[in-house]
C-alpha cells in the first residue's frame, strides 16, 4: 500500500475532558477513527460494530492485515462478553487490572467478532487499561478495538502532536490528554490452555504472575481458580481422601459440595463455570459425587440468578440434564418457583 502523507487540519483536536470524550463517543458511534491517551502510549480506535471500521483503521496505520488488534474493556464483565475467562485468567485480571496485562482468551461462544479483528484466530486479546479515557469510551460503546496511534513501523506517539504528525490526515479526532506515561508495553499472557503462557514479556514479569497464582492457591476457592478442575476430578474418581493446606476433607463429596456453596455464594459467575465444567468432564460413575450434590448447593445459593442459564444449559447438554434430574429441594432453601423451573429444565421432553 502506498503511504499517504498527513493532511494537516483534517483531524479535530480536543482536550481529553468530559466534552471531548462526549465528542469522541459520538465520532466513534458514527464510524470515525479516534486517537486517545492510554496508560502507555496514544492509541487509535474504532467502534467494534462500525461498518468498514476495522479496514479503515488498518488502512490509516498501513497495518498488515494479518496482525490482530486488542480490545480495551471497561471491566472484567465486559471482557467476559467476548472471551472465555478461565479461572487462571480471572485470578490474573483481578490482581493486575487495570494495568499492563493483556489476556489472550478463547472467543466466547456467543461472541460475533470480525475475522479482521483477530486475524482469523479463535482467540481475542483483551486489556483493562489504567487510564480513565479508554475505560469510559469502552463503557459507553462496548469493547473497543485500539492499536497504537502511529504508522506501522514508526515510533509510538507519546503525545497528541506526535499523533497528528503521523495520522493527522487519516483519522477524525484526537483527544489531547497531555504526554503519555510511555514505558514498557503490557505483558501478554495466553490463558486458552491448561496453564497460562507468557507470549510477550512486558510490564509484569512472569515471576510476578506465577507468584500471584501460587499465593492465591492458599485457600480452597482460590486454589480452584489457580489450578483449574483436574485435581477435583481426580479426587472424585479416586473416591479417596483429599486435603488442602488448611483443611482435611473426608471424601470428595463433602469437598465439592462445600466448595460449590462457597463459590455460588461468594462468586456466582465462578460458581456457574465450576459446576458446568464439573458436570461435563467427570465420568458417569462419578457424577453422583460431583454432579448432583454440587448442583444442589449451587442452585440453593445461585439458582434464582442463573435460572435462565440453567435452563439453556439443560437444553444443550444431556449430561447436565442427567445431573439436574438428581437435584432435590432442601426445605425452603430453593424458592418453589425456581425449583419448579429447574425440574422442568431437567426434563425438557
Amino acid at each position: 500500500m502506498k503511504r499517504q502523507g498527513p493532511v494537516p487540519g483534517r483531524a479535530r483536536l480536543l482536550a481529553d475532558d468530559a466534552a471531548g470524550r462526549d465528542a469522541a463517543i459520538d465520532t466513534l458511534r458514527a464510524g470515525g477513527l479516534v486517537a486517545i491517551p492510554t496508560d502507555t502510549v496514544y492509541g487509535v480506535g474504532v467502534a467494534l460494530d462500525a461498518p468498514d471500521g476495522l479496514p479503515r483503521l488498518f488502512a490509516a496505520k498501513d497495518r498488515p492485515l494479518d496482525r490482530a488488534i486488542v480490545l480495551l474493556v471497561a471491566d472484567l464483565e465486559q471482557a467476559a462478553s467476548v472471551g472465555v475467562v478461565s479461572p487462571a485468567a480471572r485470578v490474573l485480571a483481578e490482581r493486575f487490572w487495570p494495568g499492563g496485562l493483556t489476556l489472550v482468551l478463547a472467543q466466547a461462544p456467543d461472541a460475533t467478532l470480525p475475522a479482521a479483528l483477530t486475524a482469523g484466530a479463535a482467540t481475542i486479546g483483551v486489556r483493562l487499561p489504567d487510564h480513565d479515557c479508554p475505560r469510559e469510551l469502552a463503557r459507553a460503546l462496548g469493547p473497543l478495538p485500539v492499536t497504537s496511534a502511529n504508522l506501522s513501523g514508526h515510533p509510538d506517539a507519546r503525545d497528541a502532536a506526535a499523533v497528528l504528525a503521523q495520522l493527522g490526515g487519516r483519522i477524525d479526532l484526537v483527544l489531547d490528554g497531555g504526554p503519555a506515561r510511555g514505558g514498557t508495553p503490557s505483558t501478554v499472557v495466553d490463558c486458552t490452555g491448561e496453564e497460562p503462557k507468557v507470549l510477550r514479556p512486558g510490564e509484569i514479569s512472569a515471576e510476578t504472575l506465577w507468584v500471584a497464582l501460587e499465593a492465591l492457591s492458599a485457600t480452597l476457592g482460590e486454589a480452584v481458580r489457580a489450578i483449574g478442575l483436574d485435581a477435583v476430578v481426580e479426587a472424585a474418581r479416586r473416591n479417596a481422601e483429599y486435603s488442602w493446606t488448611h483443611d482435611d476433607v473426608a471424601n470428595p463429596d463433602d469437598w465439592t459440595v462445600g466448595l460449590g456453596y462457597r463459590l455460588g455464594e461468594g462468586e456466582a459467575e465462578l460458581g456457574w463455570e465450576f459446576v458446568c465444567r464439573l458436570v461435563e468432564v467427570v465420568e458417569e460413575d462419578a457424577r453422583g459425587v460431583v454432579g448432583a450434590g454440587e448442583l444442589e448447593e449451587f442452585c440453593t445459593v445461585a439458582g434464582r440468578a442463573f435460572i435462565e442459564r440453567i435452563e439453556a444449559q439443560a437444553c444443550r447438554s444431556p449430561a447436565f440434564r442427567e445431573a439436574l434430574g438428581n437435584v432435590w429441594p432442601q426445605g425452603d432453601s430453593i424458592p418453589p418457583a425456581v425449583y419448579a423451573r429447574i425440574r422442568a429444565a431437567a426434563s425438557p421432553d
